[in-house]
C-alpha cells in the first residue's frame, strides 16, 4: 500500500489518525485531536497534513511533510534530493507561520485557548533500511519543533492499540480536507 509518496498520502488520508503522535480514542472522538490534509499556508504553499491536539487551554498544531517510503536520507555522502526538499519545505512552513500565523477552523469553540504552538514532522523512508550514517543525519537535523520519522514509526503505532480501538480509530480518524482561514 505504501509504494511511493502519492500512495502514502492516499493511505494516510483514510487513516489520518496514524499521523497523530499520541492519538487517543477518547480525544479523537470528541474532536480534541484530528487531522486535515491539503492545508494551504499560502497561495502556493501547502502542507500535506496538519494534525491538532487540544489539551486544556492549549492547542498544538503539527504540519506533516510526507516523503516516499522508499526514499533515502543520503545519496552517497550527500543529502538525497527528497530529504533536502522535505527540510526546505518545513522551513518554508515555519517562516510563513512565524510571519503570518495560521488558523484552521475546528468544530470546537476555542475561546478558552490560551496558547497555540506549532511543530513540524517529516515522514520519509524506512528506518530499518537506514545506514548508521543516515541515522546520524536524521538525528543531526532534528530540532525541538521538527521530528523526522520513518514509515516504520507510523506502522509501529498499530501494536499499541487493541483491534477494537483500531476499528474505532479507522472509523473516526480519517483526515478531513482543510479549509483554511488565514
Amino acid at each position: 500500500m505504501l509504494r511511493d509518496r502519492q500512495s502514502a498520502i492516499d493511505v494516510l488520508k483514510t487513516h489520518g489518525w496514524l499521523l497523530i503522535p499520541d492519538v487517543r480514542v477518547d480525544l479523537l472522538s470528541i474532536g480534541g485531536q484530528g487531522v486535515f490534509y491539503g492545508v494551504k499556508l499560502d497561495t502556493n504553499i501547502e502542507a500535506d497534513f496538519a494534525t491538532y491536539e487540544i489539551l486544556r487551554d492549549r492547542l498544538h498544531r503539527q504540519f506533516v511533510f510526507v516523503g516516499s517510503p522508499s526514499a533515502l536520507i543520503l545519496k552517497g555522502s550527500q543529502l538525497s534530493a527528497e530529504f533536502q526538499r522535505s527540510l526546505q519545505q518545513t522551513e518554508r512552513w515555519r517562516e510563513l507561520i512565524s510571519r503570518h500565523g495560521f488558523s484552521l477552523p475546528l468544530k470546537q469553540t476555542l475561546s478558552n485557548i490560551a496558547k497555540t504552538s506549532f511543530s513540524y514532522r517529516i515522514i520519509i523512508g524506512q528506518s530499518h533500511r537506514q545506514t548508521v550514517e543516515e541515522r546520524s543525519v536524521v538525528q543531526a537535523y532534528r530540532r525541538n519543533d521538527l521530528r523526522i520519522r520513518s514509515y516504520d514509526w507510523v506502522l509501529e503505532k498499530l501494536v499499541h492499540y487493541s483491534q477494537s480501538e483500531i476499528d474505532v480509530l479507522n472509523q473516526i480518524g480519517t483526515a478531513r480536507l482543510a479549509e483554511t482561514n488565514r
